[in-house]
């Protein structure tokens, strides 16, 4: 399915934290569908990450769709824990989420794609990426040609597992 003419994807900019936390939430109460039993959405600790991208230096796109922010992406270096020395040649998608009313459109696979490209661009030859375990998203990045790498973690935030994904950019 194509995103529609309407969907413009720009760099974010100051301001758009609020537009961005309002995506999260909302897929994050879609993902009581797949999470354990008695799971519940994390409170508000994922306010600050959101907050923090505009500071971050990483790589973040939004789409937007009629002035409204539907979906954002969000990428940087690699590393194999949060402060230690970055992974040479791998980039790591931090984020990639779309409304869950505006899912199914493409523009999931527009921001990747848009992301994979920057990441090449920028001279990384790998990827990276965790996501839920059981999400739909995993169905998902496996089409777009990322590949389960077996790594398997504990999010303390969101209260559930998530799998590594990897692809040759």
């Amino acid at each position: 399915m194509s995103p529609g003419p309407a969907v413009a994807l720009r760099a974010l900019r100051p301001g758009d934290a609020d537009g961005m936390l309002e995506v999260l939430q909302a897929c994050e109460r879609s993902w009581a569908e797949f999470a354990p039993s008695g799971w519940t959405p994390p409170p508000a600790g994922a306010a600050h990450w959101v907050r923090e991208l505009e500071h971050s230096g990483d790589w973040t796109r939004v789409a937007e769709e009629d002035a409204r922010i539907v979906a954002f992406a969000s990428w940087g270096e690699a590393r194999d824990a949060a402060f230690g020395p970055p992974i040479r040649g791998v980039a790591n998608l931090n984020a990639l989420f779309v409304h869950p009313d505006r899912q199914r459109h493409g523009i999931a696979r527009l921001l990747l794609a848009e992301a994979e490209a920057a990441m090449r661009e920028a001279g990384y030859a790998w990827g990276r990426l965790f996501t839920p375990q059981g999400a739909p998203a995993e169905r998902f990045y496996a089409e777009q040609g990322w590949i389960a790498d077996g790594r398997l973690a504990w999010h303390h935030i969101l209260g559930f597992a998530v799998v590594g994904y990897a692809r040759e950019l």
